[in-house]
């Protein structure tokens, strides 16, 4: 019997298991955590104050999240991303979502010190010094500092990226940023901030549909063969 068809079929559906398994990204249980849906113009900055940016909140009356659309610096993701050194000075944000008490879950983030701008940086300097930016998270268990950045003296948003698990307490779980640096309107760029469980994730549609196929297609070829031979 010629098994080197079924051998391929056997790789095809064993390939899009593998796909199944690892290209489902986990769901993010925060809303807007690229800043996208506040919908900023292109080469612009906004502020937003209160619960005016979709899914996140600032804290106190002069608290303001200020969203920039590829402007002193590009987003991680999509095309806007935030600063909490605002034109009031450093601020802080939440957002509350759903949890199970006891469940383990996972933030991850982006931030990178403010871009060196000529134009936006104010007229001391180009590049704003390292004790200008400064964030601090905090998931209901007390405020952390995230690791400490150099001066960025690049023109654009240098990305790093952070992640830590905590384990939720109660049904709701409030997450908050701060801005920690020097309080001079020149923080710490922030994107992408996603929150998620450790369940497996589900296998896309369309390729569940081709595990499906191919693993239909290995035991068509076998009947054919034991009934030809």
């Amino acid at each position: 019997m010629n098994t080197r068809p079924i051998f391929a079929l056997a790789l095809l559906a064993s390939a899009a298991c593998a796909q199944a398994q690892s290209t489902q990204e986990p769901t993010n249980l925060l809303e807007d955590g690229s800043f996208e849906l506040a919908n900023q113009a292109a080469g612009t900055w906004g502020f937003y104050q209160g619960s005016q940016a979709t899914g996140w909140y600032a804290v106190g009356d002069n608290s303001l999240i200020e969203l920039r659309n590829n402007l002193v610096g590009t987003a991680q993701n999509g095309s806007s991303f935030a600063e909490l050194d605002s034109q009031n000075g450093n601020s802080t944000m939440t957002q509350d979502f759903s949890t199970v008490a006891g469940q383990t879950y996972y933030l991850s983030f982006y931030y990178s010190s403010r871009p060196a701008s000529d134009v936006y940086n104010g007229s001391c300097c180009s590049v704003v010094p390292a004790e200008s930016n400064g964030l601090s998270f905090n998931v209901g268990s007390g405020w952390t500092a995230a690791p400490a950045l150099p001066a960025n003296q690049t023109y654009d948003n240098v990305w790093n990226y952070f992640t830590t698990s905590f384990v939720a307490a109660s049904a709701t779980t409030t997450l908050s940023f701060m801005a920690t640096g020097l309080s001079d309107t020149f923080g710490t760029s922030l994107d992408n901030v996603k929150v998620w469980t450790d369940t497996p994730p589900v296998p896309e549609p369309a390729t569940l549909a081709l595990m499906v196929a191919g693993l239909a297609a290995i035991g068509a070829r076998v009947r054919r063969q034991q009934k030809s031979s």
